[in-house]
């Protein structure tokens, strides 16, 4: 079966080479990241800053930044995946621009080119920058521009309604709707937009189709204004806009992404420098012991953060003296008053005891009983007689009786008296020993104003100076120990308020040290990243333009295969594309050479040329396969191009066309032309404006139509050979048959969403005319479409004529088969669903 589309065999041979070049958005990070993997000099953090960089992927960022991506307070785009194969069905536009009332353009939703041609102010245009403000929300034209400049926007002769809308083929969606409308009172900036898909309600979100990215990357639409300003700009302007126009952003994204993570890391040590500095005046001013040691911690080259956070925490292994000193004196404690009263009625009752015991065993008792044992013993040792002593009296076992139990009695008051002075002297020591030596405390130099310190340590002393043995010695104990209580009690509220004082001090400076340790050691690990950050933005930064060269070179190249194409008969040879700089000396390298010689290609390019020029940047981008747009919108580009140009325009934009639809807007009837005599097929719109900016859009030309003028002509040529008209007249009819089910076919599944490779695979799977005709009628290549034929024996007729007059030559009368053929496609329009 013959290509629907007018492209033979030949000319799809003759165009090898030229197809679009492979998406390599997904590819740059690939690229980049290949590249830092080979470099040994570059570390793993560095190669995984690079890769977040590259991404922009907004959690892996705030995991290795540890902070959120700033947005400014705008919400992130809404994505809702990557939209494909959208075409354009329709464009309607009212009160705007050059259109008054209600005009639509139709568009078959499918790949083809479309030329909408129309005088100067006929109103072509405006369709152009109706999509362009529907799918952007803006527009080249008005980029920028004075307030006056705009004034224009509405049309002058019906304003209201203003409303532009466009239909899209979705694929995998059907039909969406993407429009823009002002009231009467409202300007350019402030009409409302909304997108509607099939079968759901409006969405006036900011961009619920989520193309607001491949709009920039991919931007399918050129206008005439755009055209000529991609190389009029300074160079880095043009850098700029190519690297959005041809897909270089990332790795600026990229760049500019790292050297704000540089300079961002060096923001907490810039921070805590200065927090170091404030800290150290603020401790040198301070009497506080743990100031100095903290300052001389703070000041050393190589700060011990521990060291100095325990210090401020208090945990320190060696507390200052002085507060230690303070604490202690705080928590001095001395006997109760209770306890001594205590101890004072113990020893009065063991001094009453004694003195009674004193009073019943004196000494001469004493000395009584230990002669009596004497006497005893001698007794004992020599038996009865007369006593050694005075000589008188007789020893004997009577008197050893009696003097026995006068002993007796003896040793128990003896023994009451041991007792007595022993539990006198124990009372005596435990009234002693309620209060120890003067504590150290007392006695140690120490920094603080205490009063009662002084005062305190003499009535320690006091206490232990008193003699209680005497009879009013414990007395004076209690009063003693009364003062030194009285002093302690003082003492101790003295140094707590003194410790209180000195810590309510230390605690601002203890806070700002902890302060201080926090922001050092965030610096520190801020360092660490902008270490990491620097190595990567200077990797990227030395090896930028090289990746973006190579990034750039598939595009280059099929520009370069653009411009052979465009240049016909010029003497000025494209060649490669490169960038170089960065920053303010960012710039695009466009060389060139004229009859052989190098120049550049700005300098010595004709107006005609600069636009060929600019096309050829442009083309090769928007039609990269990972855009989602299938259309390309271009608004006169033919302006200031000579014949031969123009040719090679029409040579471009239909092979463009073989993959996307092309819908090219001209004042210039020279690219209809050139379609026609080089036998391209096109669909030609004729735009016309009347009185009150009326827009009507008629169907100037189209393939099918083409194909069966050309085949009438050939019928009613008289001068034409017989077995010519039998061969070429079938064959331009089926061509014409083909191409009408062909647009009915796709426009239909394309229209309610069905996937593209799906609609083409059902397209290439017909081989027969027939089969052709029941996509068409039927939507099944398999479908009976006999009953449909036999309602009108001329309709069978027709599809004689382009099946075996195809193949086997005409017969019959040839103008009466090519009405015929008409019949068919104008009945196949009308009937088919």
């Amino acid at each position: 079966m013959s290509d629907a589309g007018g492209l033979n065999d030949d000319a799809r041979v003759a165009d090898e080479g030229h197809e679009p070049p492979a998406d390599t958005t997904a590819d740059l990070t690939r690229t980049v990241m290949q590249a830092a993997e080979d470099d040994p000099n570059l570390s793993d953090d560095a190669r995984l800053l690079l890769l977040t960089a590259m991404t922009g992927d907004d959690e892996l960022k705030t995991e290795l930044t540890g902070h959120t991506t700033n947005t400014d307070g705008e919400p992130a785009p809404r994505q809702t995946g990557t939209p494909a194969g959208a075409f354009l069905k329709s464009i309607t536009v009212a009160g705007f621009r050059g259109v008054g009332p209600e005009a639509r353009l139709d568009l078959t939703p499918a790949p083809g080119l479309v030329i909408v041609a129309g005088r100067n102010g006929s109103g072509k245009s405006t369709f152009s920058e109706a999509v362009e403000v529907s799918m952007t929300r803006t527009s080249y034209r008005w980029d920028n521009k004075p307030k006056a400049w705009k004034a224009g926007w509405r049309n002058l002769h019906a304003s209201d309604p203003c409303r532009v809308e466009v239909e899209l083929a979705e694929e995998g969606v059907g039909t969406t709707t993407v429009a823009a409308e002002w009231a009467p009172d409202t300007e350019l900036d402030g009409g409302s937009h909304w997108v509607q898909r099939n079968g759901q309600k409006r969405d006036t979100s900011k961009d619920p189709l989520g193309w607001s990215v491949p709009m920039e990357t991919y931007r399918p639409l050129l206008s005439y204004d755009e055209l000529g300003g991609i190389l009029e700009a300074e160079p880095s302007k043009l850098y700029d806009k190519l690297s959005a126009v041809l897909g270089l952003g990332q790795i600026a994204d990229a760049q500019e992404w790292l050297d704000e993570q540089v300079k961002e890391t060096g923001a907490p040590r810039r921070e805590a420098n200065k927090l170091v500095k404030q800290v150290l005046e603020e401790l040198a001013s301070s009497p506080d012991s743990r100031a100095a040691e903290a300052h001389t911690l703070l000041k050393a080259r190589k700060r011990d953060l521990d060291a100095i956070e325990q210090l401020a925490t208090g945990v320190s292994s060696k507390p200052p003296e002085d507060l230690t000193a303070l604490r202690k004196l705080a928590a001095l404690t001395v006997p109760s008053l209770d306890d001594v009263q205590a101890a004072v009625e113990e020893c009065d009752k063991a001094q009453h005891s004694l003195a009674q015991a004193s009073g019943m065993a004196t000494d001469s008792l004493v000395r009584r009983s230990r002669m009596l044992e004497h006497a005893l013993e001698h007794v004992v040792m020599t038996g009865a007689g007369s006593c050694p002593v005075c000589g008188v009296g007789t020893l004997d076992d009577e008197w050893a009786a009696r003097a026995q139990k006068e002993l007796s009695e003896l040793k128990e008051q003896t023994a009451a008296l041991r007792e007595a002075e022993r539990a006198h002297s124990t009372a005596l020591s435990k009234l002693r020993g309620l209060l120890g030596p003067v504590p150290s405390t007392l006695q140690a130099e120490i920094d603080a104003d205490l009063p009662s310190r002084s005062a305190t340590a003499d009535a320690w002393r006091a206490v232990q100076a008193v003699d209680v043995s005497t009879s009013t010695g414990p007395q004076e104990h209690v009063d003693a120990f009364t003062t030194l209580e009285s002093n302690v009690t003082e003492l101790r509220r003295e140094a707590d308020a003194e410790r209180q004082r000195r810590e309510d001090l230390w605690s601002p400076l203890a806070r700002r040290l902890i302060e201080v340790v926090s922001a050092l050691r965030s610096a520190d690990e801020a360092d660490q990243r902008g270490a990491v950050a620097k190595a990567a933005a200077t990797w990227l930064k030395e090896h930028g333009n090289e990746l973006r060269n190579e990034r750039l070179r598939p595009i280059s190249e099929h520009a370069q295969q653009i411009w052979g194409e465009l240049r016909q008969e010029s003497n000025v040879d494209l060649g490669p594309i490169q960038v170089s700089g960065s920053k303010t000396r960012r710039q695009v390298q466009l060389s060139a050479e004229v009859d052989g010689e190098e120049a550049g290609a700005l300098t010595v390019m004709s107006q005609g040329e600069l636009h060929a020029l600019a096309l050829a940047l442009f083309l090769p981008r928007a039609t990269l396969p990972a855009s989602p747009f299938q259309f390309v919108v271009v608004d006169d580009p033919v302006q200031a191009m000579d014949p031969a140009k123009v040719d090679g325009l029409a040579r471009v934009l239909e092979r463009i066309s073989r993959t996307h639809q092309v819908v090219v807007f001209t004042h210039d009837d020279r690219l209809p032309a050139a379609t026609r005599y080089l036998g391209i097929d096109a669909r030609i719109l004729r735009v016309d404006r009347t009185a009150g900016s009326r827009v009507e859009v008629t169907d100037d030309e189209d393939p099918t139509r083409r194909y069966l003028s050309d085949a009438k002509a050939v019928a009613l040529d008289p001068n034409a050979n017989d077995e010519v008209r039998r061969r070429v007249i079938p064959v331009l009819c089926r061509l014409a048959v083909e191409n009408a089910c062909r647009d009915l076919f796709m426009a239909r599944r394309f229209g309610r969403g069905d996937r593209r490779a799906d609609v083409e695979r059902a397209w290439e799977d017909t081989r027969t005319s027939r089969q052709a005709l029941a996509l068409a009628l039927r939507d099944d290549a398999r479908a009976d479409v006999n009953g449909w034929l036999r309602r009108d024996r001329r309709l069978d007729a027709a599809m004689r004529v382009i099946g075996r007059g195809a193949h086997d030559g005409l017969l019959g009368d040839a103008a009466g088969a090519v009405d015929d053929v008409r019949l068919l496609v104008a009945r196949l329009r009308a009937n088919a669903p």
